[in-house]
């Protein structure tokens, strides 16, 4: 079962229009083979006049043939140059909408922060909040664990920051004392079995300065398992953490 399975695999939409132009051409050459041989056979031509007829008839079909090959390569690379045209267009669409979109865009990868925080599940931890609380340096871990993979210009402008690549490296540096990175609730993404979360952060600029934001992460379908692959957005609420604190004073 397992080798049908693996055969029927690979026997794919592809191989099996290879296959089918393959066979076309090899009927068609066996036919124009032996149909033109015996139509030679029954003409009244000397021996010298056979052979050049022989040699015009292998030209021909050489010639048609390289049409043939020259007409199904040129359609082959218009369609492959049709789909690469329309791949960069999307992602030119992608990329304006990823930069110019006004609020802080991330992509980002939790993979090694899901191993860690399942290292800490196999050794008995249970109760993330209260682990966490006791423990800041698993948060900062944790933090360092995750890597950004690109960010819009929002995110520069909302952190302060002129290059990317500052944000690629550590992104610990951006969480305050008082901050949980996005991935961390009363418990993880995987024991809820969640993909999306949302969650309220104190982020520091570059020059210091705090920043309240709200969180927003999802996983991308078909990196559940790994979190190799996620999306999350950063709204500035810091006006809005002000004024309640006003009200309330």
């Amino acid at each position: 079962m397992a080798r049908i399975r693996s055969l029927a695999s690979w026997w794919t939409a592809d191989h099996r229009a290879a296959f089918g132009v393959a066979s076309i051409y090899l009927i068609l050459g066996a036919l124009w083979i032996a149909l033109s041989d015996n139509a030679l056979l029954l003409l009244p031509l000397s021996p010298p006049a056979q052979t050049t007829l022989q040699l015009v008839k292998g030209s021909f079909y050489v010639l048609l043939t390289a049409c043939l090959a020259y007409w199904l390569v040129l359609r082959l690379l218009r369609s492959r140059t049709a789909i690469l045209d329309e791949l960069r267009m999307s992602e030119a669409r992608y990329r304006g909408l990823f930069e110019d979109c006004p609020t802080s865009l991330w992509e980002a990868n939790f993979s090694d922060a899901k191993t860690y925080i399942d290292g800490l599940r196999k050794q008995g931890v249970t109760d993330f909040r209260a682990y966490f609380t006791s423990h800041p340096q698993a948060i900062r871990e944790c933090a360092r664990a995750a890597k950004a993979l690109d960010v819009n210009c929002a995110t520069l402008d909302l952190l302060g920051y002129e290059r990317r690549t500052d944000l690629y490296t550590d992104l610990s540096r951006i969480f305050g004392d008082s901050s949980r990175p996005p991935f961390l609730d009363d418990v993880t993404w995987r024991a809820r079995g969640d993909t999306i979360l949302e969650s309220e952060a104190l982020l520091r600029t570059r020059d210091g300065r705090p920043v309240h934001v709200r969180m927003s992460a999802a996983i991308v379908p078909g990196h559940e398992e790994s979190w190799s692959r996620a999306f999350v957005t950063l709204t500035d609420i810091t006006d809005r953490v002000r004024a309640e604190r006003e009200l309330r004073e």
